[in-house]
């Protein structure tokens, strides 16, 4: 813990140049969110794809603040980050990162997603026994699941989780975001590495996906994040399309937020 009892978290936005964009607003949900914290201490960190690295107007944009910091990686992400190669670099540059930061908790958040609400990670710090944290049960009924668009690892676990994936390589399709909770869970026996979920329909919802559609007031109060991509295969040409309807529903949800707080704050005062 710091000296000012905060939590120490850093935030890891996986990215590379063609959602170079969408980048500045899940940083601009992401601050938003942690600044009605009391209690962490927040980092965010531009983990930069060097085969196909963020356009350099945006990472400017990026760096200006002087809580954010990039890291090149040099591992070759697969397509939805699948596979052994992929799950090990990863996981390697989360726990560099996360010791070039000096984080207590590494938060890993894909650039597709908004993050409303921290309050899922304020529970998790409190927890000693849980390793590894994610705010949205699925529907699988599998304890080990995590939803990979944004979770949370403690750092004290991630030598051990590396260690782990270099041993046992992870299968050419595996999934980053299964690999990482059924490793943490295998590892700790099953006790520390408890997983931390919200249902999905619980108004202290962690997670939701939603589809396109435009949110409302109520949908942002309701829930701490949502993702506006999809698992829908898509041509190449209509992904430059799908992309400013992602960004276009990122920057009117980050738009709500942002106009709820400040009536929130003018009743406060009034």
């Amino acid at each position: 813990m710091m000296e000012n009892n905060k939590t120490k978290v850093t935030v890891a936005f996986l990215c590379y140049r063609d959602d170079s964009e969408l980048l500045l607003e899940a940083l601009r949900a992401a601050k938003a969110a942690f600044a009605k914290s009391e209690r962490l201490e927040p980092m965010f960190a531009l983990l930069d794809d060097a085969w196909c690295p963020v356009r350099a107007d945006v990472r400017e944009k990026f760096l200006q603040d002087e809580k954010c910091i990039r890291m090149e990686t040099t591992y070759r992400r697969a397509t939805m980050l699948l596979g052994g190669e992929n799950f090990t670099g990863q996981v390697r540059a989360f726990r560099d990162v996360a010791k070039m930061t000096g984080a207590e908790i590494l938060v890993k958040h894909d650039v597709d997603t908004c993050l409303f609400k921290v309050d899922w990670l304020e529970a998790f710090a409190d927890d000693p026994k849980a390793m590894c944290a994610g705010g949205f049960d699925y529907g699988l009924n599998n304890h080990m699941s995590v939803f990979g668009f944004c979770y949370a690892l403690k750092g004290a676990c991630l030598d051990a989780l590396l260690a782990d994936a270099e041993k046992y390589p992870a299968h050419h399709k595996a999934w980053e975001d299964h690999e990482t909770s059924s490793r943490v869970y295998r590892i700790y026996n099953g006790e520390q590495g408890v997983l931390m979920r919200w249902r999905a329909n619980d108004p202290g919802d962690g997670f939701i996906v939603q589809p396109l559609e435009r949110a409302n007031d109520t949908f942002i109060n309701a829930r701490a994040a949502s993702c506006a991509w999809n698992f829908q295969t898509q041509t190449p040409e209509d992904r430059p399309v799908f992309r400013r309807k992602v960004m276009e529903t990122m920057r009117h949800w980050n738009d709500l937020v942002e106009q709820r707080d400040l009536k929130l704050k003018e009743e406060a005062t009034t």
